[in-house]
């Protein structure tokens, strides 16, 4: 498949994430200071306090401090689930796992089991994380 014609459905497929993303970027885009491609999918590197990463369809966005290869797979991990579940993704990942980053951020013990909890774990697991 023409990959102008596998973005497009990625784009039609994933339009609110998408969309999102691209607003993403808008807001961040003086703060990038690293772009890489992995397995096909833009990661952008940013300075700022404001997440850890984040992945909107096919825009992934990690703060500076937590870029690493387990950061990058995690969110490609994300992005594969955007791709399963499409528009409703938002609703099933997305809005949990800011929730659950929110409430981790506050509280140190909940934060202890983060990536052991859905939608986190089956992002490390699609995103072939290796945990400790």
């Amino acid at each position: 498949m023409n990959k102008w014609v596998k973005y497009i459905l990625i784009w039609i497929w994933c339009f609110p994430q998408m969309l999102l993303g691209l607003m993403y970027y808008i807001v961040l885009r003086n703060k990038i200071v690293k772009k890489e491609i992995y397995k096909g999918v833009p990661i952008y590197c940013f300075k700022g306090k404001m997440v850890f990463g984040v992945s909107l369809g096919t825009w992934i966005f990690i703060e500076k401090r937590f870029y690493d290869k387990n950061t990058i797979k995690h969110e490609y991990g994300h992005t594969l689930q955007h791709f399963i579940l499409g528009p409703f993704a938002l609703l099933i990942i997305d809005i949990p796992s800011a929730i659950m980053a929110l409430i981790s951020r506050c509280n140190k013990n909940f934060s202890k089991n983060y990536y052991n909890r859905f939608p986190e774990n089956w992002a490390d697991k699609l995103g072939k994380v290796k945990r400790k």
